[in-house]
């Protein structure tokens, strides 16, 4: 099995917006402010799903997880920000969750059944290879309230749909439930990223 710790440096967490006191948009573009230096904002977007938006932010050793929470803690709670956060721990065939933005992704958030997060992660290992490497953007292992962030790409709306519905998917043994976000990829200040 190929699952490495991640390609990339230092420290990335995932944060699930699910609640602002003020417009989405207005917290994206804020957080857009911080794409530069450690900690940074490497994406952020408003998603349609169980939460409001998904950001992406890395910071860099020393001190990289501290660092990260002082970020989360102040610019966001500044930015009128409320949220779950997970911490990357492992990722799939050296594809990290949310490095690559298409026109449309899908965030599934899954929770395993207890003991199952490494099966699950060899699972979506092998229908990738199966696929040859094309079917997922990435697969991250992660702490919090989640086990697995998966990453489907798509060039449309319908295509990240089909991704969903892979009968594949829906084969993959131990994963107790999901839940689905989709961005639009093309939107926002971090179109770029």
């Amino acid at each position: 099995m190929t699952i490495d710790r991640d390609p990339y440096e230092g420290v990335h967490a995932f944060v699930f917006i699910d609640h602002s006191e003020v417009r989405i948009s207005e917290v994206i573009d804020d957080l857009a402010r911080h794409r530069e230096g450690s900690p940074r904002v490497h994406w952020a977007g408003s998603v349609v799903g169980e939460y409001l938006a998904f950001a992406h932010i890395w910071a860099e050793h020393p001190n990289a997880f501290e660092a990260l929470e002082d970020f989360i803690d102040t610019e966001l709670w500044d930015a009128g920000v409320h949220c779950k956060k997970t911490t990357e721990l492992l990722v799939v065939n050296r594809k990290p969750t949310k490095y690559a933005t298409p026109a449309v992704l899908a965030l599934v958030g899954i929770k395993t059944q207890h003991g199952h997060a490494m099966s699950v992660m060899e699972q979506l290992e092998t229908i990738d290879n199966d696929h040859e490497g094309e079917w997922l953007q990435g697969a991250s292992l992660v702490s919090g309230h989640l086990d697995i962030v998966l990453q489907l790409n798509a060039d449309t709306f319908e295509g990240a749909q089909q991704r969903l519905l892979d009968p594949d998917l829906a084969k993959i043994h131990g994963i107790a439930w999901t839940s689905t976000a989709i961005a639009n990829g093309l939107r926002g200040p971090f179109a770029d990223s």
